[in-house]
């Protein structure tokens, strides 16, 4: 009871500076283009979607700008622009130095460590830990996103299928969905946007391709190796062009049991074991699955094409398409790399770290 009452006075400072924000929001003409700037991977994406989408529904146009670290030299491009207000999601507590130099208002929804407490009247800073909130585990910039949006009005509340997107992607579901994440995947369950179900991760055009390009987890002999795939549908009598949903209930028991063992065998970690085969949130967005979108979010960021990312958030079925697409080079690569590592072994170089220590006596 005490939890939950603590909880709540978290959520209640929390939805104070929402309001506040939507205040600022509000003061500027519907005629105004808001900028967004947000981070480069999964979280940062669904957040800067989130945004994206209720300003839009609230009839502003925006200017949306995906970033990668480090910020400051596509913060030093922003400073240049004429902006009336730019709203930062996923990031901006770590620069707030840089963003208070700036002539514009900033709102800045983080859930990062921030720098200082107090900032300058030009911004208003959310973030999740001067909340009572621990960023770490309890909040995600997606999360804090959708908080904003639902102030901002409540028919946004189907945007919170985005919000577990991001923190799916932040990996915040490890040691299970706790404190204001919680909160906002209970209120998706009981306004039924999102479904749940406990399972193992495989997805994919078939349950071979599903095997092949895993590499969160990555199984060993399997992830990326052709015959092992053949060789384990041997064992099972299973076809190549197999589907998930086309198995019976014991030969998917069978299918998780070999994949569960193969991780045991190579040292997996229990808090890893236990995210394997887990809760997973089906959304209302292309009704796909929180990590099936998160991989794919995260996949756009860092293979290079953010932009696609934003639009497969913003409900694009082509940028959808084309992100599977993507997806599965970018994997590839990573494939590539893994199984010659489980080949060739580790190699071993002397490094030598050099760095100077100024002291003032």
């Amino acid at each position: 009871m005490m939890f939950s009452l603590f909880l709540l006075q978290m959520a209640e400072q929390l939805q104070k500076l929402c309001k506040k924000a939507t205040e600022i929001i509000s003061s500027f003409p519907k005629s105004t283009r808001i900028r967004v700037i947000s981070h480069y991977d999964a979280d940062g994406i669904a957040a800067a979607a989130i945004i994206c989408r209720a300003l839009y529904r609230g009839g502003y146009d925006f200017h949306a700008t995906i970033m990668r670290n480090p910020f400051d030299k596509g913060l030093a491009r922003v400073s240049k622009e004429d902006n009336e207000l730019i709203i930062f999601s996923d990031m901006g507590s770590g620069q707030i130095d840089t963003i208070e130099r700036m002539k514009s208002k900033s709102i800045i929804l983080d859930h990062h460590q921030y720098l200082k407490e107090k900032t300058s009247e030009n911004a208003l800073q959310i973030n999740a830990n001067l909340c009572g909130i621990n960023g770490n585990y309890e909040a995600c910039g997606a999360t804090l996103a959708y908080s904003l949006a639902m102030a901002l009005d409540s028919s946004n509340v189907d945007l919170v299928s985005l919000a577990i997107i991001g923190l799916t992607g932040d990996k915040q579901y490890i040691g299970g969905i706790r404190g204001y994440n919680k909160s906002i995947v209970d209120d998706g369950l009981k306004n039924k946007l999102i479904k749940e179900n406990t399972e193992i991760k495989l997805y994919g055009d078939s349950i071979f391709d599903a095997l092949y390009y895993s590499i969160d987890p990555y199984y060993s002999g399997i992830s990326g190796n052709n015959n092992g795939i053949n060789s384990l549908f041997k064992k099972l009598k299973l076809e190549k062009n197999v589907k998930l949903e086309q198995l019976s209930g014991e030969t998917k028991k069978q299918l998780q049991s070999f994949l569960m063992l193969t991780l045991i065998k190579k040292g997996c970690e229990k808090n890893i074991l236990d995210t394997v085969i887990r809760p997973r949130y089906y959304t209302n967005l292309f009704n796909s699955e929180a990590e099936r979108l998160a991989d794919l979010l995260d996949a756009c960021g860092k293979g290079g094409n953010r932009g696609l990312g934003l639009s497969l958030c913003m409900g694009d079925k082509k940028a959808f398409e084309d992100a599977i697409e993507l997806e599965k080079k970018y994997k590839q690569n990573i494939l590539d790399e893994l199984v010659r590592l489980e080949k060739d072994g580790f190699k071993e170089k002397i490094v030598i770290d050099i760095f100077t220590v100024k002291t003032h006596l």
